[in-house]
């Protein structure tokens, strides 16, 4: 019987008072809490700060339903993720199509997904539901604390927050699968083994970038502890459990990827290559620099010049300053004592933990990673997992409860801040470009254009398809495809279409202008017109049905 820990006396909370009836049920409650909030932002405030980026992964259900196939030939994929959050959107888009319903209803059913493998984590830890309940408070409302946060996990279904998904299972499995062996449950070991290779083997069909935050993490936390005692050989008949485990991940990582190679062949992903090489060493430094600013940056703080000491604001950066001084420095106090440690669950969480950190920090400062801050979205994500769980394991131990509570109080504090900042999120549509472009497109009767990237696909899905807006590169070579979350299908001659537009902004206009494609425009002309900064020409024809 694995031992649930944290007993009354140990919280402090003596005998069975009311008080404790009182604090136990709020406990009991956080979770929901927490997941009441999370939705409340999909269904609501999440509305008013969609991008183009935040259609990738419903567009890529849309690429899958209409081809038929799991990852389309003709489509250009940013990312391709077959075992990803496409296959959520898939179960609503043949009854809401490429739609806002079709986006929220998705973000939710992930969003569900990712509460049920943090409760499958922290149970397989020993917790008792109470604090099961009260590692999912402090999680998830932790991923929630700035607008790239809950853009990553509850805005689209990208590697950061699939990642963290698939390790959050990982590390499930992987503790229960020990615990069946210590306590010679066999069958019940090889079940949870047959299905741990399975996810991991699945999960990894979506390339490097995730298997580098879900399945790279486990192997080292598992061969990490074995090569640093000294005192035992590596092929040791004890560690024969590590090395079953690490050999089955290891098979698993390379059938996923084979399977990956068979899906896509010679098919490859944007959006990573882009970024996926060094840059000089001279930048080095400076990434460095950028990497401490945009750590307290994705954490919440944000303090500009001349911002008073007093203040609500001021609180709360101060609170997100202290919690972010608590993810860099409890992994160091937990290596400073990792000797006097007997908690292996702790200890392979605590080393994914430290092998996920290492790694992002390393390709931060030496690589193209490091234009973006949301980049060190993973070491949040495992920061604040360790934390929870580091948190409350001093607070069992002789002499550091009063420190475990103190940083309970900054980590919740942190927590109910977000909480409190979702909660005064705007959520009128109205204040969104995509949907002012939309009403003035259907004011004049538009229903099929062009534009750049950023006024595509958000349009289409803002509009729930009344307007669909394809991306292309507009230019002093004129107006072209652009291979980036399209297809070619979508420039051609579209049924029931008997007008298109150009939606310009005033550089594109003024290059288009001198483009070699200016005459051929200026014959289809019907009309122009402004939406707030933006020029639109209104067109007899298509003017990309020729390329």
């Amino acid at each position: 019987m694995i031992r649930r820990f944290v007993t009354p006396q140990q919280t402090g909370l003596g005998e069975n008072t009311f008080l404790k009836r009182i604090i136990s049920f709020l406990i009991l409650a956080a979770g929901l809490l927490a997941l009441t909030v999370v939705l409340y932002y999909i269904i609501w405030p999440s509305r008013v700060v969609i991008t183009s980026d935040s259609t990738d992964t419903l567009f890529w259900a849309q690429a899958s339903y209409e081809s038929g196939q799991l990852i389309s030939r003709e489509y250009s994929y940013a990312a391709i993720l077959p075992f990803g959050g496409n296959l959520l959107m898939l179960v609503f888009l043949p009854f809401f199509g490429v739609s806002m319903t079709t986006q929220i209803l998705g973000m939710c059913l992930f969003a569900g997904i990712f509460f049920t493998a943090a409760v499958f984590f922290f149970r397989s830890l020993g917790y008792s539901w109470r604090w099961t309940s009260a590692a999912v408070f402090l999680l998830t409302l932790n991923l929630s604390a700035s607008l790239k946060l809950r853009e990553m996990f509850w805005g689209h279904v990208i590697y950061y927050s699939l990642g963290m998904l698939f390790l959050l299972f990982t590390l499930g499995l992987v503790n229960r699968a020990n615990d069946a062996r210590e306590t010679g449950q066999v069958k019940r070991r090889l079940n949870l083994l047959l299905i741990l290779f399975a996810l991991v083997a699945l999960a990894a069909t979506n390339g490097f970038q995730v298997l580098a935050l879900y399945a790279l993490p486990v192997l080292a936390a598992l061969f990490l502890p074995l090569y640093l005692n000294g005192e035992r050989r590596l092929p040791d008949p004890a560690n024969r459990g590590s090395w079953s485990l690490f050999t089955g991940i290891f098979l698993s990582i390379a059938a996923g990827l084979l399977l990956r190679w068979l899906l896509l062949g010679t098919k490859t992903d944007i959006y990573a290559g882009a970024y996926s090489s060094f840059v000089a060493m001279e930048a080095w430094q400076v990434n460095a620099e950028t990497m401490a600013l945009g750590w307290f940056k994705l954490l919440g703080v944000d303090i500009v010049l001349n911002d008073p000491f007093a203040g609500l604001k001021t609180l709360v950066n101060l609170v997100r300053l202290l919690y972010s001084l608590v993810l860099i420095l409890l992994p160091i106090h937990f290596l400073l004592r990792i000797r006097s440690i007997t908690d292996e669950k702790l200890k392979l969480l605590g080393w994914s933990h430290l092998f996920v950190a290492a790694l992002v920090s390393f390709l931060f400062i030496t690589s193209k990673v490091s234009n973006a801050i949301w980049r060190l979205t993973p070491v949040v994500c495992t920061g604040s997992l360790f934390a929870a769980a580091y948190a409350f394991y001093l607070l069992k131990q002789p002499g550091a409860a009063r420190i475990a509570k103190t940083i309970l109080a900054v980590i919740t504090a942190a927590a109910l801040a977000a909480a409190g900042t979702i909660a005064a999120l705007p959520v009128r549509t109205e204040e969104n470009e995509a949907y002012q472009l939309t009403e003035a497109l259907l004011e004049h009767d538009l229903h099929y254009g062009f534009a750049d990237f950023w006024r595509a696909n958000g349009v289409t899905m803002a509009s729930d398809s009344q307007v669909i807006i394809r991306t292309v590169n507009i230019n002093g070579e004129g107006i072209k495809p652009r291979a980036f979350q399209s297809q070619p299908s979508w420039y051609a001659d579209q049924e029931g279409i008997a007008e298109y537009f150009i939606l310009l902004s005033a550089n594109e206009y003024a290059n288009l202008q001198v483009s070699p494609d200016w005459n051929g425009i200026q014959e289809m002309l019907l009309d122009e017109f402004w939406i707030n900064d933006y020029q639109v020409l209104v067109l007899s024809e298509n003017p990309l049905a020729a390329d």
